[in-house]
């Protein structure tokens, strides 16, 4: 568990949603130990302060807001010569928040931003779809606009992270990876009257966003990466988090002329990596050596290299049977097979299903041996199970299909038209189910 004893540092600004009255909550729920500490959502930055971590990524696709934390981070004393000069008048106060931050020094634009946040209503942050600051004066007597102990301190916690203006994709899918720690504010849904806040930068943070945003925590999961978020108790959450442990907090509403009196309710989502012995059994798995007797096929699509990544997940659930709607080569199918499992493949390809069926059904018993030199050159090819095989023209077909495809010939079919490799392999195929084309004698003697 994590303590504040480290460096006093508070948050530099106050922002909608800031996690300052949550700590007690967050805190106990980061790991002991993690590689990294990466915050996409980085908003107010007040568990990344409190945490201070050794390595960290924080981002936000708020530019100005990043813009802050580099000039803080690189170049504080600039800052604070600027932020000296603010005065708390309302006539300086519009004539700042009228000017376009992309035209200042960024150390100035820094500065900027920290005196309209301590001098606006509420210090709230808010910008419209322009992109421009729109929040009016605060009237407040006596705003602290330069604290320089804090930033100063802020300064040291933040050379330490690698700071981005990137969206939260971008940073979840390339740049974290596992033993991350991963905390993640998004912009809440709206609950009730008081619950757009999202408007922080100009872009909006829709419902589609937010399930994009569980999709890619369900990719973290299964990556052993530790991942916290926060929302409102709202029903979506519940819906796309319902695989997780959550809890509901209370929480106060600050960003308002009555703040004291609102309250509302946060929900924080817990998504802990799998246990080691899990996640070392899905990372060492090997598939059956009976895989290797599966025909090679040029099947465009074909799963051939994903079959352990798809059984590392297929592993986690308890099942019997699969159904293979889209089967293609059959190659998934036979991967299951191998396993044990009954397999109900399904294709709109005759080839597809045919090249199923000729693949037998279930799997060799342990200890059961090769009785004659059928039964191995079946298993040769990848048919196991002799004893419940009843189709030696589809073995046959097969068997044609390895040769023709090491000659690389053509041939002329009944038609008189040439046929290259691949279509030698599918005429093969549609002959072990043509009765009458091949014969079991003629099985026999290939």
């Amino acid at each position: 568990m994590y303590t504040l004893k480290r460096i006093e540092v508070k948050p530099i600004l106050k922002w909608a949603g800031g996690k300052s009255q949550l700590l007690h909550e967050l805190l106990p729920r980061i790991p002991d130990s993690y590689d990294r500490y990466v915050e996409p959502f980085v908003g107010g930055a007040a568990l990344f302060f409190a945490v201070q971590p050794e390595h960290a990524i924080i981002s936000d696709s708020n530019p100005e807001l990043i813009n802050l934390y580099q000039c803080v981070a690189d170049n504080v004393e600039g800052v604070i010569a600027h932020l000296k000069h603010y005065v708390n008048t309302e006539e300086a106060f519009y004539r700042i928040r009228s000017q376009d931050w992309r035209d200042l020094p960024a150390t100035e634009a820094a500065a900027r931003m920290i005196y309209l946040n301590r001098t606006c209503f509420n210090g709230l942050y808010r910008v419209n779809r322009k992109g421009e600051f729109n929040v009016p004066y605060g009237r407040y007597k006596n705003p602290r606009i330069c604290d320089e102990d804090n930033l100063r301190n802020a300064s040291v916690v933040l050379k330490r992270a690698e700071i981005l203006c990137k969206d939260y994709v971008d940073v979840l899918d390339n740049r974290t990876g596992s033993g991350d720690f991963v905390f993640l504010d998004p912009p809440y849904l709206p609950v009730g009257e008081w619950g757009d806040f999202k408007r922080y930068t100009k872009e909006q943070f829709y419902e589609e966003d937010h399930r994009r945003l569980a999709e890619s925590i369900k990719r973290l999961h299964a990556h052993n990466v530790w991942t916290v978020l926060t929302n409102s108790n709202h029903p979506l959450v519940h819906e796309l988090y319902a695989d997780f442990p959550m809890v509901i907090v209370p929480t106060k509403r600050n960003i308002s002329c009555r703040g004291n009196g609102r309250t509302g309710e946060d929900v924080i989502v817990e998504c802990k990596p799998l246990s080691k012995s899990k996640c070392e059994q899905y990372l060492t798995i090997k598939l059956p050596s009976q895989m290797s007797h599966f025909p090679a096929t040029r099947f465009m699509g074909s799963k051939r290299k994903l079959l352990a990544e798809i059984w590392k997940v297929a592993s986690r659930f308890e099942f019997e049977t699969v159904l293979d709607l889209f089967s293609g080569s059959g190659v998934v199918g036979y991967m299951f097979k191998t396993f044990g499992k009954r397999v109900i493949c399904n294709d709109y390809m005759a080839l597809s299903a045919i090249s199923a069926n000729s693949k037998g059904i279930g799997a060799m018993k342990p200890g059961e041996r090769k009785r004659n030199g059928k039964q191995a050159k079946e298993e040769r090819i990848g048919f196991y199970n002799a004893e419940r095989y009843a189709d030696p023209t589809a073995y046959a077909a097969l068997n044609r299909i390895s040769r023709e495809r090491n000659r690389k010939k053509t041939y002329l079919d009944r038609t008189g038209r040439y046929r290259g490799k691949d279509d030698v392999i599918a005429y093969h195929m549609r002959q072990a189910f043509l009765p009458g084309e091949i014969t079991p004698e003629e099985a026999n003697r290939l």
